[in-house]
């Protein structure tokens, strides 16, 4: 990882309890581990996933088969 995390926007809900569960594309694929949202007047929806590529890379693990 070079210069930060790549992030996934999102309008999924993010809350506290749900943080660290799998993103998932319209193929069942793990796309990125739901990380934060952001709250307050004005804001809503603004929620974020770490990419599964760089979730992977920071533990070390490689990829499986795509």
């Amino acid at each position: 990882m070079s210069g930060g995390l790549r992030l996934v926007q999102t309008d999924a809900a993010v809350s506290p309890g749900n943080s660290g569960g799998p993103m998932v594309n319209g193929r069942g694929q793990m796309v990125g581990v739901v990380s934060f949202g952001f709250v307050g007047r004005g804001v809503e929806g603004l929620n974020f996933a770490v990419s599964i590529d760089d979730a992977l890379d920071a533990l070390g693990v490689s990829r499986g088969v795509e």
